[in-house]
């Protein structure tokens, strides 16, 4: 028996819905942008936040 076919009747396979997708996107973009921000402001001479 192959692993795959053990977690296949272990785990429910479900594909995530659109709602979720829109959310895991908009939290990724979100951190990407906040992230970048700060590592902008550290760059700046004369600032550091740390």
């Amino acid at each position: 028996m192959r692993i795959q076919d053990k977690l296949e009747g272990i785990r429910i396979a479900s594909r995530p819905t659109t709602k979720q997708t829109v959310i895991s996107v908009t939290t990724a973009a979100m951190i990407g942008i906040v992230l970048g921000l700060a590592a902008k402001l550290v760059d700046t001479p004369g600032i550091n936040p740390i």
